[in-house]
C-alpha cells in the first residue's frame, strides 16, 4: 500500500490491485468518500476471474478496454471490468504527493499510465495511453470510483438530458442542468433501486456529489476527451457476492454510453488507438 498525504487530503493507493485508489478522505472534516465492500476481503486477482463475484471490494479502479466481458470480431476476448483491474501496476517517480503508475495490458496491447499528483484539495490524474500492437485498437475507458453513499446526498449535473431517468429523485435547474436527490431505501420511503444511467454526449464535463453536512466531491474532465457522464446508483438492491445489497455510486466520466466495448463498437461511440500513437486526458477531482 502506498499513501499520498498533505494538510487536506489523504490517498491510499494498492499498486498490486490494479493501482486501485482504496481509500480517499478529506483530512478536513474526516469523511471517507470511497465506498468499501463490508465483507469480501481484498486478494492478488487471477486475470479473467469474475469481478463482480470476487474482486468487487470498492474503491476506486480503472475500466480499459471495455466494461462488460466480451469478444471481438477478431476473437479477442476482454475479461470482466477489463484489464487493469487483474494487473499490478509498476509505481516510480514516488514522493509524499504523487506517484505514476504503469500498467501493460493483456487483452489488448497497451501501455497504461496514471500520473497522481496531489495540490491542496486536488487530486490530479493525468493519463496516458500508448499503443504497442501494429493492429489499431478499438477500446472503451471509464474511471469507475465507487462512492460511499449517505441518505440526502445530491448529485449535481451540468445537463439533464439523460438516457435514463426512471426512480430518480430529479430536480432540473434553470440553467439546464439537475439535481438528483440520493435516498436511502433502510428509512423506509423509498424501494430498493438500481439504476445506470449516462449523459449524452458532449453535455456534462463536471459532475459533482454533495452531503447534508455540506462536504461535496467534484469531479472535472474535458468533455471532448471523455464525451459521457455514467452513474452506476444501487440503492441496496443489487449485489455481486453473496452479502447484503450494497449502497454506493459509481461515479463515471467515460468514453462510451454504455459497459459493453462491442456494443460501443456497433453505435461507433468507441474509440480507437492507431498503431505507434497515444492518447491523453485528464480528470481533476476537488474537495
Amino acid at each position: 500500500m502506498i499513501q499520498l498525504t498533505n494538510d487536506d487530503v489523504a490517498l491510499q493507493i494498492l499498486p498490486e490491485l490494479g493501482g486501485k485508489i482504496s481509500s480517499l478522505v478529506d483530512r478536513k472534516t474526516g469523511r471517507e468518500w470511497l465506498w468499501t465492500h463490508p465483507s469480501l476481503e481484498r486478494r492478488p486477482p487471477v486475470f479473467a476471474e469474475s469481478f463482480v463475484e470476487n474482486l468487487d471490494t470498492g474503491g476506486w479502479d480503472e475500466i480499459f478496454p471495455s466494461i462488460s466481458p466480451c469478444e471481438l470480431p477478431d476473437s479477442t476476448r476482454i475479461p470482466d471490468h477489463g484489464d487493469l483491474v487483474f494487473l499490478p501496476a509498476e509505481v516510480s517517480d514516488q514522493s509524499s504527493h504523487g506517484l505514476i503508475l504503469t500498467t501493460l495490458t493483456r487483452s489488448v496491447r497497451t501501455r497504461f499510465v496514471r500520473k497522481l499528483l496531489l495540490d491542496g484539495r486536488r487530486l490530479e490524474i493525468d493519463y496516458t495511453l500508448e499503443s504497442l500492437d501494429p493492429r489499431p485498437i478499438p477500446y472503451l475507458w471509464a474511471a469507475h470510483p465507487l462512492i460511499k453513499l449517505e441518505d440526502g446526498m445530491q448529485l449535481e449535473l451540468p445537463t439533464d438530458r439523460l438516457t435514463a431517468s426512471d426512480g430518480l429523485e430529479l430536480t432540473r435547474t434553470d440553467d439546464g442542468g439537475c439535481r438528483i436527490l440520493i435516498q436511502d431505501p433502510a428509512k423506509g420511503v423509498i424501494e430498493p433501486h438500481q439504476l445506470k444511467f449516462f449523459t449524452q454526449r458532449g453535455l456534462a464535463g463536471w459532475a459533482s456529489l454533495s452531503a447534508t453536512d455540506g462536504s461535496t466531491l467534484r469531479f472535472e474532465w474535458d468533455p471532448e476527451k471523455a464525451p459521457f457522464f455514467g452513474m452506476w446508483l444501487n440503492q441496496r438492491s443489487w449485489y455481486g457476492s453473496g452479502s447484503e445489497p450494497y449502497f454506493n455510486l459509481g461515479f463515471e466520466p467515460t468514453t462510451a454510453p454504455c459497459d459493453c466495448l462491442l456494443e460501443a463498437i456497433n453505435a461507433k461511440d468507441h474509440l480507437t488507438l492507431a498503431p505507434g500513437t497515444t492518447a491523453s486526458w485528464k480528470v481533476t477531482v476537488l474537495l
